[in-house]
């Protein structure tokens, strides 16, 4: 992403990043990185083909950076963390249901009850990012 001095923001076509606020924004609209009181968020949701460019784009600057950050899911863009919340915990559940399957194997459901760990990690960061946004 190339880094324009005089407006402190980082481009590559539709996709700005500012350094200052840690507001990243693809086509201007959309919010797919926000800095919550210190923490850097990525939002990794790639709901097309450019998205999910930008998303790569955004992990490869923040490397180069040296900026940590967190990843979540937010279809809506980190302006809507509700629609964050309800994805995940639709995975939560989904992963719960296959696990209740009699069929499902138990190798299968460690690595289920694993994603479900981290899933709920994540739902964790997301209800203290919205009451940060509050």
């Amino acid at each position: 992403m190339k880094h324009y001095k005089k407006l402190n923001l980082h481009k590559a076509g539709n996709l700005t990043f500012n350094p200052a606020t840690g507001e990243g924004r693809s086509y201007e609209w959309y919010s797919i990185a926000r800095e919550f009181e210190g923490v850097q968020v990525l939002n990794s949701y790639g709901y097309s083909n450019t998205t999910a460019r930008h998303v790569s784009k955004l992990r490869g600057l923040f490397c180069s950076l040296g900026i940590e950050w967190v990843e979540i899911e937010a279809p809506q863009g980190l302006q809507n963390l509700d629609a964050a919340r309800a994805l995940t915990v639709s995975k939560i559940q989904k992963l719960t249901a296959e696990i209740n399957n009699k069929r499902s194997r138990p190798e299968k459901n460690a690595e289920r009850f694993a994603e479900i760990g981290k899933l709920k990690e994540k739902l964790g960061l997301i209800e203290r990012l919205e009451r940060k946004a509050t």
